[in-house]
């Protein structure tokens, strides 16, 4: 019979690879400050405006994220909490996604869904967006989407004349303005 103590499992082998990939893995969000700084604490819509049009590939679920704060700022700019439960919210749609994939993957085992997706999630996104915003506890509180749509929706009702401003501007800059027709519209 093998010694155990100089044999290693397939699991401990897989294990060791997987760690020794995370710790080599650079950072490829597209600033420097860490999220809270500019999307939680202190909503920057600049930073997230410049990662959401980057190329980056940033953390895990980077930019759904940022774009479910956006649009939720872009529709109730002086609302924090709901942003934030918009954030939280979507965070929480990323961990669901990725335990989903793993069950099917594993038998529909449950624990190897929270393991696997813990694992395979760069440590990025719980460094910046899960630990910072609260973590399970935030997740839990988050509101169903359902409960955030009909948020949005009383919120959305000024926003109608705005987005057709902006309708109207993408077409003049996308369609007229490259065939020379207008010159570029004033603000």
């Amino acid at each position: 019979m093998p010694d155990p103590s100089r044999t290693r499992s397939p699991l401990l082998e897989a294990w060791s690879r997987l760690t020794l990939k995370l710790a080599g893995s650079q950072s490829q969000s597209p600033v420097s400050q860490p999220f809270s700084a500019y999307a939680w604490d202190v909503w920057d819509p600049e930073i997230v405006l410049a990662i959401l049009m980057g190329n980056a590939d940033g953390f895990f679920s980077q930019q759904e994220i940022l774009h479910a704060g956006f649009c939720s700022w872009v529709i109730a700019p002086d609302k924090a909490r709901r942003r934030k439960a918009a954030i939280a919210a979507q965070t929480a749609h990323g961990l669901v996604w990725l335990e989903e994939r793993a069950r099917k993957r594993f038998g529909n085992v449950g624990q190897l869904g929270d393991i696997y997706a813990r694992a395979v999630t760069d440590r990025e996104f719980f460094e910046q967006v899960y630990y910072p915003i609260g973590g399970l506890k935030q997740v839990l509180k988050s509101h169903s989407r359902a409960s955030l749509s009909k948020a949005f929706l009383k919120s959305s009702k000024c926003t109608g004349p705005i987005v057709s401003l902006l309708k109207l501007y993408h077409y003049h800059v996308e369609h007229l303005l490259p065939l020379g027709w207008h010159h570029w519209p004033s603000p």
